[in-house]
């Protein structure tokens, strides 16, 4: 059976000194899609080297802000939830952490303005949110578990769509207790860990949101987009030659422009792009999501395209399956590994010895 493999080249190239093209292209067309350049990313491999962190895990993001003072974007690193529990997980003092408790769901009405491919519009959303979310989080203080818990609401917490919008962004929009509950969480590990951790992407939404895209100008001279390296083809069409002509598309509803990561969504096939290298982009996003619930999220949302494979090209929907499959277990097998680990430390020293 032929295995699938990549064909296009990477979205930025790549600098002297990198001798891995397969990493090369994972690190920016599918970890940080949105990065702009190649600095940005050899960058966050510094920071990653420094802290002894696995970039490929993602623990950090590269997100582009709008700074007004220098009139352009600019590109910083914002921690994600990853890089908060790995650093409270080194400090051997991490006992577990509770499931989330959520207060009553409230549904609103949000109106405002967002920013659409054809410039900014006015908006309305109806939306069913918790009103707030609680983790605890378990340290071991003295040898004894302690509980910490820092309870999170909803309205203080969402993103906002930026311009000054009080809409929710499309990432709370479309996982308005998912976003709450990587906030929760990293509030909770934060207050158990004060020494260990800054604050999540999650947690930095709301104070940048202003700050994310331009204000917005009157229409209709307002022609803003979303920034790309030059001579990039952001609806990311396949050329003639079967060459990946730039990124995926990264539209507001694609994207957390706060917090870099990207959500799962339909990915359109261009009209010249083969089957295999449409498998190859879906499989890329598949396989950097760490949670089964996101790999289903990404099944879901391009079920019509896979269907549709199954007609035009049985074999290769039949190995797209079995890809899809195997990330599954692989996601199954080191979270058994993981809780095998957490129980083997929970457990007393004289019990590991007789056993």
């Amino acid at each position: 059976m032929n295995n699938l493999v990549p064909t296009s080249p990477p979205r930025l190239p790549m600098p002297a000194g990198f001798h891995d093209p397969a990493v090369w292209r994972l690190l920016t067309d599918t970890l940080y899609p949105n990065a702009q350049t190649a600095d940005s990313i050899i960058a966050a491999l510094t920071y990653c080297k420094a802290r002894g962190l696995d970039i490929l895990r993602r623990p950090i993001n590269i997100v582009s802000t709008w700074n007004s003072t220098l009139g352009k974007n600019t590109e910083s690193f914002w921690l994600s939830i990853n890089e908060i529990e790995i650093t409270a997980a080194r400090s051997g003092q991490w006992a577990g952490m509770d499931e989330p408790k959520w207060g009553p769901d409230i549904t609103e009405t949000f109106r405002g303005r967002r920013k659409t491919r054809e410039g900014w519009r006015d908006s309305e959303i109806e939306i069913t949110f918790p009103e707030f979310c609680s983790v605890t989080v378990h340290r071991l203080v003295g040898g004894m578990p302690r509980a910490f818990s820092e309870p999170v609401f909803w309205r203080e917490a969402y993103g906002r769509a930026g311009g000054g919008s009080s809409l929710p962004n499309d990432m709370w929009t479309k996982r308005p207790r998912g976003q709450l509950h990587k906030v929760a969480k990293a509030a909770s590990l934060r207050a158990a860990f004060p020494e260990e951790g800054d604050y999540a992407a999650e947690e930095m939404e709301d104070q940048a949101t202003t700050e994310l895209v331009p204000p917005p100008a009157p229409s209709p001279a307002d022609n803003w987009r979303p920034p790309f390296p030059a001579g990039a083809d952001t609806q990311g069409k396949q050329g003639v030659e079967g060459q990946d002509a730039g990124p995926p598309q990264q539209s507001e509803e694609n994207v957390d422009r706060e917090t870099g990561e990207v959500g799962p969504r339909d990915i359109d096939r261009g009209e010249t792009e083969e089957p295999r290298v449409w498998c190859m982009r879906l499989l890329d996003f598949i396989r950097a999501e760490t949670e089964l619930e996101a790999v289903d999220e990404w099944v879901k949302a391009n079920q019509a395209h896979i269907t549709a494979l199954s007609n035009e090209a049985p074999k290769l929907h039949t190995q797209l399956e079995a890809a899809i499959n195997r990330h599954h277990m692989a996601i199954i097998e080191r979270k058994e590994a993981e809780q095998g680990e957490q129980a083997s430390e929970q457990e007393p020293p004289n019990e590991r010895e007789q056993a």
